[in-house]
Formats: C-alpha cells, structure tokens, sequence
C-alpha cells in the first residue's frame, strides 16, 4: 500500500471533515460532541501544522502538529491522529507517527505529546504505545460519554407473570423507553521523544 503524507491544501478541507467528524460521530475518541461545519473546521485546523495521508487521491488519514505551551514549554509538540475508518489497520497511523515524528524533531521539537485519549478507546492506546509513546498522565473521569438505552418502565411486569395468579392477571407490560446514561472515563496524555 502506498501512503504518502504532504501538508494540508485549502482544497482538502472537506476531505479532512469528513475524516475528522466521521471519528466525532463514533462518539469514543474526540472530545467534540458535534460535527463541525467548515467555517468551525478551518479555524480550528488554523491553529495547527497539518499533514494529510493520501492513499491515491484519497485523504486516508490526518495529523495536527503545534507548539503545546509557550516559553520554558515550547519545546514540546502537540499532535492528533485521525485515520478514516475504511482504511484502518493498513498502515496509515504507523505512517503519520513516523512522519509527525520526523517532523517534530526538524521544527526542533525534543518531545510529542499527545494529550487527550479517551479510556474508552483502547485502539488508540495501543497504537501509541506501538508508536513509542508512554502514558504521562490521566485525567480521572475526564471524558463523558452519553448514550441513550431503552429501558423497560415496569421492570416487576416480569414478575407479576410468574405462576398461577400473575398468568390470570396478566396486563400488558407498558413499552420500553429510552433513558439517557451519562458514564465517565479516564483521559490520558501520551508522550514520546523525537
């Protein structure tokens, strides 16, 4: 498979999106809650150095790259990872990580940093951790996931049925709802030296 990776064009904006709010709406990674339209897109790719993963004319995959503090700090690099889900396990991520890696260590950084890895994404844990990242820190109940979950309203309906009396007057058990459950996970920041 070949991956090349070159910086962002203008004319990749909606490619990397698509990218980018495919990964929100699977709802375990990213800490937005909403896709973001393209005005919100650009400003925030403005804040960052950014390097698309092309296989052919396919933007398979994109990584951000800025400064993480200024000052005593600023020789340590932010980055984000973000591979279309169609063509994960192919390589992409290996080859942004070499890459942002590389490229980190040219702009003169000493260190990656990779700052916010929800504890319900084990795949992206993993993935650094092949990368040569290693856990810095974490946020105990740092990221929030909502869900909705269908309910049974009437949870002793079940009951009532058992034996002779409850099959006589057995009534209708009324229709499951939905309920909203909020769950809460760790938040880690992996670093690794360029």
């Amino acid at each position: 498979m070949n991956i090349t990776i070159r910086p962002y064009e203008s004319a990749d904006l909606y490619h990397v999106m698509t990218v980018w709010n495919s990964i929100i709406a699977e709802g375990d990674a990213f800490l937005e809650e909403t896709a973001l339209i393209p005005e919100e897109m650009q400003k925030f790719l403005d804040q960052y150095r950014v390097y698309c993963a092309k296989i052919g004319s396919e933007v398979a995959g994109v990584y951000l790259l800025r400064k993480l503090n200024l000052g005593k700090g600023s020789h340590i690099a932010e980055v984000l990872y973000a591979v279309k889900f169609s063509f994960r396990n192919l390589g992409v991520g290996k080859t942004m990580s070499e890459h942002s890696s590389k490229t980190a260590r040219e702009l003169g950084f000493a260190a990656l940093v990779c700052p916010r890895i929800s504890g319900m994404n084990p795949a992206a844990m993993n993935f650094l951790t092949k990368s040569g990242f290693v856990p810095a820190g974490e946020i105990s109940r740092g990221y929030r996931h909502v869900k909705t979950v269908m309910v049974d309203p009437n949870p002793a309906a079940e009951e009532s049925k058992k034996g002779l009396l409850g099959k006589i007057f057995e009534k209708k058990p009324a229709e499951s709802v939905e309920k909203t459950v909020v769950d809460y996970y760790s938040l880690y920041t992996y670093q690794k030296d360029v």
